[in-house]
């Protein structure tokens, strides 16, 4: 048994092995142009390269555009079908720029963004001017403390559920002796089924349809308050709940589930994967991650703290009776999580609600507050 599942593992490390590499990475980290063009030309048109080197550096032409102007980068990824298709002409104008870009280029400033903008290559100097000097520290403290406000609550809940399960489905006054060990786990995946996993498809399922129409940074923040919203209801109402009205509360918990995966159980996984450059992206999306099992982690020992008691039946007991008190603290969790997204996640759609490209959200805070700003300044 332990030999098979190595097999799933084993077939998703050859897919990994043998797909190309990320065009981004590669021009970025690698500065290989040649690749680039050849793993992309089959799915969006890529002229031939008849270079002889097997490496091509990624150079910028001229300094068209002022390093402040950039009122005139394209910043959304929407792009027109006459600029996928070009002329033969063009295609030879952008083979020759490919060939005859200046060995110079160090000495040109262009604005992230730009098509011919050249990152740096990672190293300790530029991360320190990126997150330090440049302010973008903001940004991953904002990104990793979402996800650990978010995780708390998640995972809370998630490793929780067959003791909510339990309460919500059980009543205390029946005898459950009787019953065998194959209807007991009928009944715990039936209930599972009904209150966990239904919510995750339908949230999930949601998600696909309104991330192409909704900012993730709206959509993570709304739905954090909506979770404080749930939490606070549930958990004060938890006790009366048990007594009265066992659908109300299986209700709520459904509702909870569609709020997490129509809301930040995605956004907070998307957002770091798009505001930093690629040179850092691997390593700021880990840090974030690190950040939600790091909450994932305090929440079990509170509820270990929270749970503790000398029998089994004493802990059903207190569990039964207070558990509304646990949401109710992950509610201020969920108001955490509100503020820091409106504060410090940044907003990575333009004001008519296109994506922005990620060359111009890897320029970090410093292009987004001048594109903020000119975006105000166009509205007013």
């Amino acid at each position: 048994m332990e030999d098979s599942c190595m097999i799933p593992a084993m077939i998703a490390l050859a897919f990994r092995f043998t797909i190309p590499e990320s065009p981004r990475y590669k021009l970025d980290i690698l500065r290989n142009v040649y690749t680039v063009f050849e793993d992309t030309k089959d799915f969006f048109g890529a002229p031939e390269i008849d270079g002889e080197g097997g490496e091509l550096e990624m150079m910028p032409t001229t300094p068209s555009i002022d390093r402040h102007d950039l009122s005139r980068v394209p910043t959304s990824s929407e792009i027109a079908p006459e600029e996928v298709v070009g002329s033969d002409s063009e295609s030879e104008h952008r083979r020759s720029s490919v060939h005859q870009r200046p060995k110079s280029y160090q000495h040109i400033h262009l604005p992230p963004g730009d098509p011919n903008y050249v990152p740096p290559l990672a190293s300790w100097a530029d991360a320190k001017d990126f997150f330090i000097a440049q302010g973008n520290w903001q940004y991953l403290l904002g990104t990793s403390l979402s996800w650990l406000f978010l995780d708390f609550a998640f995972y809370g809940l998630g490793l929780s559920s067959p003791e909510i399960v339990r309460h919500i489905w059980q009543n205390p006054q029946s005898d459950n002796s009787t019953s065998s060990v194959f209807d007991s786990l009928r009944d715990n995946s039936l209930h599972t089924l009904i209150m966990v996993s239904i919510g995750a498809v339908i949230g999930g399922a949601a998600m696909i349809k309104v991330i192409r129409y909704a900012s993730p940074r709206v959509i993570q923040f709304w739905r954090f308050l909506v979770l404080f919203l749930l939490f606070i209801v549930t958990g004060s109402a938890w006790t009366k709940l048990l007594d009265s009205s066992r659908s109300g509360l299986i209700v709520l918990y459904v509702l909870s589930q569609i709020a997490f995966n129509l809301g930040p159980n995605v956004t907070t996984f998307i957002i770091p994967a798009e505001i930093f450059p690629t040179r850092y992206r691997c390593t700021a999306h880990g840090i974030a991650a690190a950040a939600g099992k790091l909450g994932s982690w305090l929440v079990q020992v509170f509820l270990a703290y929270a749970f503790k008691s000398n029998s089994q039946e004493e802990r059903y007991d207190w569990e039964r009776q207070n558990f509304g008190h646990v949401l109710q603290v992950m509610s201020a969790f969920m108001v955490a999580g509100a503020v820091v997204t409106y504060f410090l996640v940044p907003e990575t759609r333009d004001h008519d609600g296109k994506s922005r490209t990620l060359e111009i959200l890897a320029g970090g805070k410093r292009v987004l507050d001048e594109l903020n700003k000119q975006r105000a300044q166009e509205e007013d």
